[in-house]
C-alpha cells in the first residue's frame, strides 16, 4: 500500500483512482463497479473463482491487517472510510484478543 501511495505521489484524496484512457491517474475515486471488475479480472487471471473474494471482503479484511501491523486506529479508518470508531474498534479488538498470550491458556486445559 505504501509503495502505491509513493509511486502515485498521493498526499490526499482517494487512494484508489481511475486510470484515464491516456494512462494518467485520475482525480476521482475508482467506482465500486470498477473495483469489482478489477478484482474479477485478477481472480480469473489467477485461476480462482470470481466469488473467491469481494470488494467488501477486501475492505473488511483491511482493518484486521492494519491492527496486526499496529497501525493507529484513526489512520486506518481514514483509509478504509469507516466512520464509526466503535465499529472499527471491533476489528482491532478481535486481533488484540487473538494475539494476547493469555488466550492460549484456554487451549491448554
Amino acid at each position: 500500500m505504501v509503495a502505491w501511495i509513493d509511486a502515485a505521489g498521493l498526499s490526499s484524496g482517494p487512494l484508489f483512482r481511475r486510470i484515464t484512457r491516456h494512462d494518467t491517474l485520475g482525480r476521482n475515486r475508482l467506482s465500486a463497479a470498477g473495483v469489482a471488475e478489477i478484482l474479477r479480472r485478477l481472480l480469473r487471471d489467477a485461476g480462482l473463482p470470481e466469488d473467491f473474494a469481494s470488494p467488501q471482503g477486501l475492505r473488511s479484511g483491511f482493518l484486521p491487517q492494519a491492527a496486526q501491523d499496529r497501525t493507529p486506529l484513526l489512520a486506518a479508518m481514514k483509509l478504509s472510510l469507516h466512520r464509526s470508531a466503535q465499529q472499527a474498534q471491533k476489528y482491532y479488538a478481535d486481533v488484540e484478543i487473538a494475539e494476547n498470550a493469555a488466550t492460549g491458556l484456554f487451549e491448554k486445559r
